[in-house]
């Protein structure tokens, strides 16, 4: 056979005519036809002339074979534009984020992410589809009015795409938000005393979530927030936000959750009363994070325990920078 080796092809039912090889087939039967078209990387209408040419018949049976189709422009890919729409409940509280995607020539499409309290969620179970799961974080200003939003896809195998949207005329359309920068639950940050800021949406939901489970007395009022686009937007505008507040920054446990910590120090200059990192121990995996933490051990982490005990203080700065961590 063409894929190397000594071994030729054996005929395990005459009647059948099936035969395997065993640098490839691995003892999975195949006909002669696809044998014939593995082994010689033919396509369908060659093996038969082939096959034809050897049974000695005098001339092979003319096989129209079908030229590729041209891909016209509309089939080489479709731009799709997709919309988000909020609806409310019959008390004004969030419902659904109600998803809109259409392109030139295809029908429209979407569907409904339920809103569970935290985020919006749409749980894929279709079998051929390649996404898992959808999510949408609003963002709100400190009176609850949209502002912009994160929709992330999960894909099956393992990727993730967060893409912003912004408000613009009543729905959010995709683009980064131009101004008016608000933090995640604004609304929480506006009523608090205490913020614990941490990268990314997923870890604030995570935290938020936990913070609510097991809401003590020496907890209140704590909140959770992030900003839009993770370790790379901790910027001075969100300043304003933590005037006065106790603030306390959990960052990820790799480079990208350091610079993020230099960012958060310098951003905080002249706003927190004080400021707080949290040192994961000693240990610690890489790129592990609070999300990470309460998905793994949420009831007996000593790190979820000393949340509540982390020692404030106002916060050390140089020269009207932020000091650099160690």
């Amino acid at each position: 056979p063409l894929c190397g080796g000594k071994d030729r092809f054996r005929y395990i039912d005459q009647t059948d005519g099936t035969v395997f090889c065993n640098q490839c087939f691995h003892e999975k039967n195949a006909g002669p036809i696809n044998a014939v078209m593995h082994f010689q990387s033919l396509r369908f209408p060659e093996a038969l002339e082939v096959i034809a040419r050897e049974l000695a018949f005098q001339e092979a049976p003319a096989v129209k074979v079908r030229p590729p189709r041209e891909k016209k422009l509309e089939d080489k890919k479709y731009e799709f534009k997709s919309t988000f729409q909020p609806v409310y409940d019959s008390a004004g509280g969030p419902k659904v984020m109600r998803m809109s995607s259409f392109a030139v020539g295809r029908k429209p499409w979407g569907f409904d992410l339920k809103w569970n309290g935290y985020s919006y969620v749409f749980e894929s179970r279709s079998q051929q589809s390649k996404t898992a799961r959808h999510t949408v974080y609003e963002y709100t200003d400190g009176d609850g009015s949209p502002s912009y939003m994160v929709h992330r896809t999960d894909f099956k195998d393992g990727r993730k795409i967060p893409i912003p949207y912004r408000w613009e005329n009543g729905v959010y359309v995709q683009g980064k938000p131009e101004s008016g920068l608000v933090p995640f639950y604004a609304p929480d940050v506006k009523e608090c005393g205490r913020v614990f800021i941490v990268e990314g949406e997923k870890c604030a939901v995570a935290l938020k979530y936990w913070l609510d489970k097991t809401r003590k007395p020496e907890f209140e009022p704590d909140c959770a927030t992030c900003f839009i686009g993770g370790s790379s937007q901790f910027l001075k505008e969100y300043g304003p936000w933590f005037d006065g507040k106790d603030v306390i920054l959990i960052p990820d446990n790799d480079q990208a959750g350091k610079k993020y910590l230099r960012m958060g120090i310098e951003a905080m200059n002249h706003h927190a009363a004080r400021f707080r990192v949290f040192q994961w121990p000693e240990g610690t995996p890489e790129k592990w994070d609070i999300a990470d933490e309460i998905k793994k051990n949420a009831e007996n982490s000593r790190v979820l325990q000393g949340l509540a005990g982390v020692r404030m203080e106002p916060p050390a700065m140089k020269n009207g920078a932020g000091e650099k961590p160690p």
